[in-house]
């Protein structure tokens, strides 16, 4: 059933899928396909950030907090389409899952000024070197119903529009270890930490060190076994929280979504990880998960690009 706020995010919808369907979208993947490939190209502008909520495109009309949530991001996109950066959008309106995971196990409390927008810090967790152990290491769970209802009523709104996505990586893993230690400990105190509890601090970024090395283990344990859904999300979960040595999980999740048919998936993760580390050109073209493509075109000019 169509409603006001149904009829306001479809108009938007319509108005992105435009966007993401100029030609211009096309020329700038391809260029930051070759600057990631080491490729000399023009230099490529990326705006990183915006004071979006200062911009008078940023009120949203929804009543319904879900419907306004998706139009505060369509609007943005939009707004940021037109600062004509190098940026590239994407055909479709991402919904992440509901998480029933947080984090470490604790959060620190954000304490925010009376004045709308001001500046804000943390309440860190971990303010005695023992505070460490109410910590735990990362967990992943979706509460499926939620999910799809959420789901179902995005799609009622805009799906033939536009493509649904679903995000089901990880609760908030989005920073390096570095971004969730200033935020549990504070930066200030770590950089005091190196000079007075140099082996407590290295005691506690290798528990989040391994926290993130076990959720690729499970991720590689996942598509062994054939639960290939559960693999790429465990997959994103490493991504999420490992921000160097990266190539092996694309790797590894070329090698999964090949598994579940998804060739053109498994390409571009495959693509990305040699991009990363030239060694996968061997790897793949000797490793049994990727024979299927022998004959493919595409893989071979991977494999083989001169």
């Amino acid at each position: 059933m169509k409603t006001r706020d149904t009829e306001i995010l479809r108009e938007l919808a319509k108005q992105y899928r435009q966007a993401c369907a100029h030609p211009v979208q096309a020329e700038r993947r391809d260029l930051w396909r070759k600057h990631n490939s080491l490729e000399k190209t023009r230099p490529l502008i990326y705006v990183r950030a915006l004071a979006w909520r200062e911009m008078p495109q940023a009120q949203c009309l929804c009543e319904d907090p879900f419907y306004r949530k998706y139009e505060s991001v369509l609007r943005y996109k939009l707004f940021w389409y037109d600062v004509d950066d190098d940026s590239v959008l994407e055909p479709w309106i991402t919904m992440n899952a509901v998480k029933t995971c947080e984090g470490w196990g604790v959060r620190s409390q954000r304490l925010v000024p009376a004045e709308k927008w001001g500046a804000y810090k943390y309440d860190y967790v971990i303010k005695e070197l023992d505070d460490v152990r109410k910590l735990r290491k990362p967990w992943h769970g979706i509460d499926e119903e939620q999910t799809r209802e959420g789901l179902q009523k995005l799609e009622d709104a805009v799906g033939d529009i536009i493509t649904v996505d679903c995000d089901r990586s990880p609760y908030n893993y989005n920073v390096t270890l570095t971004g969730d230690l200033g935020m549990l400990r504070g930066i200030e105190h770590l950089m005091l930490d190196m000079v007075d509890h140099p082996e407590w601090l290295h005691e506690l970024v290798r528990f989040m060190a391994d926290g993130v090395a076990e959720v690729f283990d499970q991720a590689v344990f996942y598509h062994n076994s054939g639960q290939h859904e559960c693999a790429l999300e465990t997959y994103s979960r490493a991504l999420k929280l490992s921000k160097k040595d990266q190539d092996h999980i694309y790797y590894a999740m070329a090698a999964t979504e090949l598994s579940m048919g998804n060739t053109e998936a498994a390409l571009q993760n495959l693509e990305t990880a040699i991009q990363m580390n030239q060694e996968n050109r061997f790897f793949a073209n000797n490793d049994p998960d990727f024979q299927i493509l022998a004959t493919d075109k595409k893989f071979q000019e991977l494999i083989h690009p001169d």
